[in-house]
């Protein structure tokens, strides 16, 4: 006979602790801040943080005015903190940009009220190349380029076939459930110019 298995148990939240990343002398440092409770004051623009909370999760925050370099390597630098815990490979790791927090983010945080902002200043230039070099992390950050690319979209029905998508008409960003859309991206120039190619159908649920 075979023994039912015991049912699997939640992870429980631990004791939720704060920690600064940095960078000294050529090395990705991450230096514990505090364990306790956590303020929204505690964190500064100017840096990246790491909301630890054991197994249940780690958030990567990144304040506004951190490098485009820190901001494309969080999630990656916080994968290696979850590997370096000696966390289980299923934790969950996710990224949250200064101004742009989720609500499961502010819940875990006291005293959550808004800050005075600035006007938005975007870097220079972005460098593509850096994330071509660099697959895994682009997989990991879902980000390749600063979005200037060139975009093509087609929908896809049984009644016209494959026919492409005028993007700013009337109807630009309306989308039909229970169709296919295929969106192919191209970025990059000359001999590092790429190609993404996606294809999405919508249900109605």
């Amino acid at each position: 006979s075979v023994l039912p298995q015991p049912p699997r148990k939640s992870p429980q939240p631990s004791p939720i602790k704060l920690y600064k990343c940095c960078e000294q002398s050529g090395k990705y440092k991450v230096a514990e801040l505090k364990s306790g409770p956590i303020f929204r004051a505690d964190l500064m623009s100017t840096s990246v943080f790491l909301i630890d909370r054991g197994e249940t999760g780690v958030w990567a925050w990144v304040g506004r005015d951190v490098d485009a370099r820190e901001k494309l390597e969080a999630v990656r630098n916080a994968r290696g903190f979850v590997k370096k815990k000696g966390y289980s490979t299923c934790v969950p790791v996710a990224r949250a940009l200064e101004s742009e927090e989720p609500c499961e983010l502010k819940t875990l945080l006291r005293n959550w009220e808004p800050i005075k902002t600035r006007p938005l200043t975007l870097p220079p230039s972005f460098e593509p190349e850096y994330m071509t070099e660099r697959p895994k992390m682009a997989a990991e950050c879902q980000l390749v380029d600063d979005g200037s690319g060139r975009r093509t979209l087609w929908r896809v029905s049984m009644r016209d076939g494959m026919k492409e998508v005028n993007e700013h008409g009337n109807m630009a960003g309306v989308y039909f459930a229970g169709v296919c859309y295929v969106m192919k991206y191209c970025y990059g120039s000359g001999r590092r110019e790429r190609t993404i190619v996606r294809i999405v159908e919508f249900y109605i649920a």
